[in-house]
């Protein structure tokens, strides 16, 4: 579905039920008792501290937890996080190879959790096909989402840390209460991410082996990644998505960096809307709202241009990836993808290919940022097969493979 067809829907809607109605139905969900934090915590990051049974839209032949694990963020602060475990209830003939899922943007503010959504395994490729080879598959919500926040948005290297803490919570959590029925898990894990979740799998790569040297990661499936912060931000900054992300992105980026004044870097028209943008879930019915405050701005959300800011120049550098990764590496993009430049990520995959780094990367004609993840989307075969490669012990093709599908 087009922007334009989106906002459509959302004026419609809107003459339909009223605006107030529609804010009021629009509030993010109450995380309730589960995702509080604990007045005393474990010292070690991963480790669980609560749990529950999740049945939210479970797919068919799995079986669903909730658990809250400490991790950390950027800087070594400690945290807790939460995370749905999906787990195949078909018996297992050896361990369950372990997969990772990094959501995209759901919003900034705790009830806008995956866990708290009406479909928490949205944007997982294709789940039921993991769930039928066997996988258990942990997806963080990332800190600040559901527990105690700010959440970190595009903060590369804390959601990497929640990431690589819900793999050692998931292990700790068989190791507490046998979810796997005696199968026990793989101690390798494989990690795949869509948007912002895409970003947080090219960090975990990077930060993998010094915050977490204990967890092997078999390979990263990183899908329409924004790679390059600046690049994406000049480029969509009078775009209706890029008012969207911007406002959520200065709203977080303020309550998380002392150098970032929200009132300062937001030109003062534009504050209403990108503070009621930041409020929100990017999921109905509060997106239909959000898209038409988003084409209320007029222009670009910013006071002056964010590449004059020294300290959203600093902040965008330092959650942009660059450099090889030293791990097997799969980079799927639409190329008629209008959120993430399909541009930008093939200028980040040039860099990474002239620096040597091995990946496989496919550019997907005719599929948009949305459709990469839906059910069918042709990524989802040879993102299977790649990763079924991985947990086999397959070589790595070397070099950089490009494939057009």
């Amino acid at each position: 579905m087009t922007w334009v067809l989106r906002i459509v829907i959302g004026l419609v809607i809107i003459a339909a039920i009223g605006l107030g109605a529609l804010w009021w139905v629009s509030r993010p969900a109450d995380p309730g008792d589960f995702y509080e934090t604990p007045d005393a915590l474990p010292r070690e990051p991963g480790q669980v501290i609560d749990s529950e049974d999740f049945d939210q839209a479970v797919p068919a032949g799995a079986e669903a937890h909730l658990i809250k694990y400490t991790t950390t963020v950027a800087g070594g602060a400690q945290r807790v996080a939460t995370a749905t475990v999906l787990v195949p209830t078909a018996k297992a003939d050896g361990p369950h190879p372990v997969l990772a899922w990094a959501h995209g943007t759901t919003g900034v503010v705790p009830g806008c959790a995956p866990s708290l959504l009406e479909h928490p395994w949205n944007g997982i490729p294709a789940v039921d096909a993991l769930v039928d080879a066997g996988y258990v598959v942990v997806a963080t919500d990332y800190v600040g989402l559901g527990t105690e926040g700010p959440h970190q948005y595009l903060v590369g290297d804390t959601a990497a840390r929640n990431v690589l803490d819900s793999i050692r919570a998931l292990h700790d959590y068989d190791e507490q209460d046998d979810i796997t029925n005696g199968a026990g898990l793989t101690d390798e894990a494989v990690v795949w991410g869509h948007s912002q979740g895409g970003q947080t799998t090219l960090f975990t790569g990077q930060a993998a082996a010094d915050y977490a040297p204990d967890v092997k990661i078999a390979g990263l499936g990183a899908l329409s990644p924004p790679a390059d912060l600046a690049a994406l931000l000049d480029a969509e900054q009078d775009t209706i998505v890029g008012k969207v992300l911007s406002s959520m992105a200065m709203k977080s980026w303020s309550e998380v960096y002392d150098d970032v004044d929200f009132d300062k870097i937001v030109r003062p028209a534009a504050r209403p809307a990108a503070k009621g943008i930041a409020s929100r879930c990017l999921t109905e019915p509060g997106a239909y709202l959000t898209l038409v405050e988003g084409e209320s701005l007029r222009a670009s959300i910013f006071a002056e241009d964010p590449s004059d800011v020294p300290a959203l120049v600093q902040h965008m550098d330092e959650n942009s990836a660059k450099g090889v990764i030293p791990l097997p590496l799969f980079i799927g993009q639409g190329a008629d993808d209008d959120v993430v430049d399909p541009k930008v990520t093939e200028t980040y995959v040039d860099q990474l290919c002239d620096a040597g780094q091995d990946l496989d990367f496919y550019l997907l004609p005719g599929i948009t940022h949305f459709t990469i993840v839906e059910k069918g989307s042709p990524v989802e075969e040879p993102l299977l097969r790649w990763t079924a490669d991985r947990f086999a012990g397959e070589p790595v093709a070397k070099g950089c493979q490009r494939h057009d599908r």
